[in-house]
This record gives structure tokens, C-alpha cells and sequence, in this order.
């Protein structure tokens, strides 16, 4: 293996000494031949060591099968189709993340070991955990809310809304979404103008007050709601989120005071 490894090191010289990559060389059967520094403190190892490590030491059982058969298709084919993901295991128990593949070494036309590159990928598979984490968290927040949220794109085109919103407007969620929201019969026509003028100013980035705003059901029955929208970003696209609070009870009781002042008020 001595043989393979100064061989190697020699031919790959430059690749191995300045490459901000884990370069390694296995064997078939995935033992270390060789690793450059970088990859080398990233998994905690001395150099002495390597020779008494394999990429089977470093994976979870669930993947051994999987490098397995990246092996199986590089010895058949000459090559590795794409990189795959790996979660290794350092010498001080914890974890690192890479993206890896390897290119195989032939020698007489047979192959002999396996040259790999991988990139340390852990910062973001750590990024996209708490990414997930969070999403969770606002989808669990979404679904079980007392508020109705509707998802609008800027094409004011409804693009998902929450279960509150089809218990408080009764329509059914499928009667909602790919609307455009100004066609819906929840929106009183005297009050359109109004909501547009909002929507284009929310787009454009000004940041809106919230405003009472009188709704129609789907059974006719009219409901006073209290819209607060802000923008949010999925991705690369912007979205107006806009969120109802029934304020109905309240609304009417308000009225009914006023109401009665502005009558006391005509006797005085």
C-alpha cells in the first residue's frame, strides 16, 4: 500500500498540499490509504492512525450499504454518477456532514483504489436543521392559530391559507386557493378599491396600519374582522401575508355604544 500511496501522492501532489477539500485514497474495501491535513483535523485523527481506519469506522450502519454501492458502480462503471451525503463520525464522538465522491484508480485496466474529494458541508446541513426546526414550528403555529392567514402572492393570487380561514369565512380551502383574492364574494365591493390600494402599497414595502374591515361569508352572513398584513419571503418570492382576527362581537357592541351616544347626544 506504501507503493500506491507515494505513487499517488506524487501524481496528485499539488491537489493534496493546497486543496481546501478533504482529499482521501481507500482501497476496495474503503480502508485509508492516505488524507490530506485538512480532512485529517476535521475528523480528529493523527496521521499515524489512518492506516488503522475505514470509511465503515467513520458512517452509520444505515449508510454502509450506500457506500457500498458507490463502490459496486465505480468498480463497474469507471465512475460515480453524483456525490453523496455522508454523516461521519469524528474521533471524539461527534458528527460531521460532507458531500463526497470519489473517481476510481486504475492501474493494467483494473482498479485499485479510489481517489476522493468531499466538501465539509456540516455548517449547512446544521443551517438547514434549524430551518426545518423552525418551519415546524410556524406550520404548527399556521395550523392552530386563532387567527384566519391567507398566503397571497404578488400577483394577488392566493397561494395557501389555514384551517381558522376556512372555519371562519366557511369556504372550503380548494374554493380559496389559486383565487385571485379582489374576485372573491367575501370582499364587498365598496371596500375594494381600498384593499387593492393596500396590496400595491404592501408589494412596494411601505409597512400598513391595521384596519377594520367587514367580510362576507360564504352562507351571506357579514363579519367585522380586524386585517393586519406583512410581507414575508419563501424562497425567492414575496408573499403579503394577511392575517384576520374576528372581532365581530366587539365590533357590533362598539357600534351599538356609538350608536346609542350619538342618540343621547341629539336629545341633549
Amino acid at each position: 500500500m506504501s507503493n500506491i500511496k507515494n505513487e499517488i501522492r506524487e501524481k496528485y501532489k499539488d491537489i493534496f498540499e493546497y486543496s481546501l477539500d478533504f482529499i482521501y485514497l481507500n482501497d476496495l474495501k474503503g480502508n485509508f490509504i492516505d488524507a490530506n491535513d485538512i480532512a485529517l483535523g476535521a475528523l480528529g485523527y493523527e496521521r499515524d492512525e489512518l492506516s488503522k481506519i475505514s470509511f465503515d469506522d467513520l458512517i452509520d450502519e444505515d449508510q454502509v450499504k450506500i457506500a457500498l454501492n458507490v463502490i459496486k458502480e465505480m468498480t463497474e462503471t469507471g465512475k460515480q454518477a453524483k456525490p453523496g451525503e455522508y454523516k461521519l463520525r469524528t474521533k471524539d464522538g461527534n458528527y460531521i456532514y460532507i458531500e463526497a465522491y470519489s473517481i476510481p484508480l486504475k492501474k493494467e485496466g483494473k482498479v485499485h483504489a479510489f481517489l476522493g474529494f468531499a466538501k465539509n458541508i456540516t455548517e449547512l446541513k446544521i443551517a438547514e436543521k434549524h430551518l426545518n426546526e423552525a418551519m415546524e414550528r410556524y406550520r404548527a403555529l399556521y395550523e392552530n392559530t386563532p387567527f384566519a392567514i391567507l398566503l397571497i402572492n404578488s400577483k394577488g393570487v392566493i397561494e395557501d391559507c389555514n384551517p381558522r380561514t376556512v372555519e371562519l369565512f366557511g369556504y372550503k380551502k380548494n374554493e380559496l386557493l389559486e383565487k385571485e383574492f379582489r374576485t372573491l364574494g367575501a370582499i364587498q365591493s365598496k371596500d375594494l378599491p381600498m384593499l387593492l390600494d393596500l396590496f400595491k402599497r404592501m408589494v412596494s414595502g411601505e409597512i400598513l396600519h391595521r384596519v377594520d374591515l367587514q367580510l362576507r361569508k360564504k352562507d351571506g352572513n357579514l363579519i367585522w374582522t380586524n386585517l393586519q398584513a406583512s410581507l414575508v419571503r419563501i424562497g425567492k418570492e414575496l408573499f403579503v401575508q394577511a392575517i384576520f382576527h374576528d372581532i365581530d362581537q366587539h365590533k357590533k357592541e362598539d357600534l351599538a355604544m356609538q350608536e346609542e351616544l350619538e342618540r343621547l347626544r341629539k336629545k341633549l
